[in-house]
């Protein structure tokens, strides 16, 4: 049975930053590992946050063994391309299907702004997805 201490979470990405040397975006990003198991839950909201901020705090993303993104807005999943260029090998990624939907907010009916995943599913299907 797994116990809470052999459970960490490292956020590797939130909306603020106390310390210097962390980038904070909106967003989310954070590092599940147990077990030797390590599951990257989000990838924030563009290319830069989660691979600084995973170097300032000493983690490998090369080590991710799975992906899963909680929804499909861009600030979950911005820095997915970016994430799986550092990885550099083939991860699954777990997701609802819904993910691929387009999504978005308007005010009004012509005034539509996307802010679902930036990617197409090949592009990240090529880099190891």
């Amino acid at each position: 049975m797994l116990k809470a201490e052999d459970v960490r979470l490292v956020t590797l990405v939130e909306n603020t930053s106390p310390n210097r040397g962390l980038l904070g975006e909106h967003g989310l990003s954070i590092l599940v590992q147990a077990n030797g198991f390590n599951v990257l839950v989000d990838t924030g909201a563009g290319p830069h946050a989660v691979g600084r901020n995973a170097a300032a705090l000493g983690v490998c993303l090369q080590d991710v063994d799975r992906i899963v993104l909680s929804h499909g807005h861009y600030d979950h999943t911005g820095g997915l391309a970016e994430v799986l260029s550092v990885i550099r090998k083939e991860v699954d990624i777990i997701a609802h299907p819904a993910v691929w939907e387009q999504k978005g907010s308007s005010r009004a009916p012509d005034d539509f702004k996307y802010a679902g995943i930036p990617f197409r599913r090949d592009e990240l299907e090529r880099l190891g997805a």
